[in-house]
């Protein structure tokens, strides 16, 4: 994804979750004041994205879910992950009730994602 394209508040987590091998996001927003019926509100983002169809994608997956669910057990704000159903891995990232504070931290946590202690056994 061409980072010219992406909305300012959650440039560093599609580049964070572009950082991670065998994964490639597709689209993104980071939320819209005034939005229309086809756009997030301005407390949400979503991100779309693919992972590699072999080991790689799936252990960046694995720690992608990892992530997240670390994430929902110690935060209000709530991230949803949501498959495609077009036989690829491909998926969909919603976060809700979420401020441009939170969207950082959360990007913090995935820049660190293929750090040791994150592995799942």
């Amino acid at each position: 994804m061409s980072v010219e394209n992406v909305d300012q508040n959650i440039y560093r987590l599609v580049n964070a979750i572009n950082d991670i091998e065998g994964v490639n996001t597709h689209s993104s927003c980071g939320g819209h004041k005034n939005k229309d019926k086809s756009q997030v509100s301005e407390d949400m983002f979503n991100i779309n994205f693919e992972v590699d169809y072999n080991k790689c994608g799936w252990k960046a997956l694995e720690y992608i879910v990892m992530a997240i669910y670390r994430w929902n057990q110690n935060y209000s704000s709530q991230i949803a992950l949501t498959p495609w159903i077009d036989g690829g891995l491909c998926f969909d990232m919603t976060g809700i009730h979420f401020t441009d504070e939170l969207i950082e931290l959360f990007a913090g946590l995935v820049e660190h994602i293929d750090c040791p202690a994150f592995a799942v056994n």
